[in-house]
């Protein structure tokens, strides 16, 4: 989407990423210790769900190391729910499957205290 927009890199993308500012995500996440829920959308034009899915498998891969593989969980919404980038937080059933990820997170937590 933005890639249409001239000089959008120029001005933008090089210097943000010149001046240490990235979205590296994977890095960023690989040192946590806490629970993660990654929500990503099919239809997502701004961050394509394959970066979505890659960076919950190398969660999980790094977390597999060191038996917490279950820390990690990735809700997916197929296409036809039309949620993109930003409407995830209409689906009906995300208070319930937030609930059960903090619950299972709480209790993860306490067995390991």
């Amino acid at each position: 989407m933005y890639t249409i927009m001239p000089w959008f890199d120029y001005f933008f993308t090089s210097p943000m990423y010149e001046n240490g500012l990235r979205f590296e995500s994977d890095k960023n996440l690989a040192n946590s210790k806490t629970s993660i829920l990654i929500l990503h959308a099919k239809d997502d034009k701004i961050i394509p769900y394959e970066l979505g899915l890659k960076l919950y498998k190398g969660l999980l891969e790094e977390r597999t190391s060191s038996n917490a593989s279950d820390s990690v969980q990735m809700e997916t919404y197929e296409s036809d729910k039309h949620y993109g980038h930003k409407f995830i937080c209409e689906d009906p059933g995300l208070p319930n499957l937030v609930d059960s990820f903090i619950e299972k997170s709480l209790q993860r937590r306490n067995i390991a205290s």
